[in-house]
């Protein structure tokens, strides 16, 4: 978990756009799991090993927080539309990120975590960017 928050310092910390930033804090590192196995290994991470568990809170708490900064900045480039609730969208994008590791969403609809997420990051940013 200490690696997972230092990747989004070096994100940061990086020469990009706010949106590609964004883009890689929630989507940069998914690697392809197969559904069973990653829903049976994070309810064996919370059940079993609760001080690992807690350390993956914290890395979403280090992401949101750096989430909200690069929204703002967005906003403040005028490359965001201006209309959109920044604690809103913060909201969509922790949701959704946590409901793509569902095992009975992913079963139903025949999709992989990867797949999940490459739709929620073009339906989500495309309705943020300005045109």
């Amino acid at each position: 978990m200490e690696i997972a928050s230092a990747d989004v310092k070096n994100i940061i910390n990086s020469k990009r756009s706010w949106l590609e930033m964004l883009q890689d804090i929630f989507f940069g590192h998914m690697p392809e799991y197969d559904p069973e196995r990653l829903t049976e290994r994070l309810r064996e991470l919370k059940l079993c090993f609760p001080e690992e568990w807690e350390k993956t809170e914290r890395v979403k708490k280090v992401k949101r927080e750096q989430v909200r900064k690069l929204i703002s900045t967005g906003l403040q480039n005028g490359d965001a539309n201006p209309d959109m609730n920044p604690a809103v969208v913060l909201l969509m994008f922790e949701r959704t990120m946590d409901a793509i590791f569902e095992e009975d969403f992913l079963k139903e609809n025949d999709i992989t975590p990867r797949q999940a997420m490459e739709s929620v990051k073009n339906t989500l940013l495309y309705g943020i960017i300005k045109r």
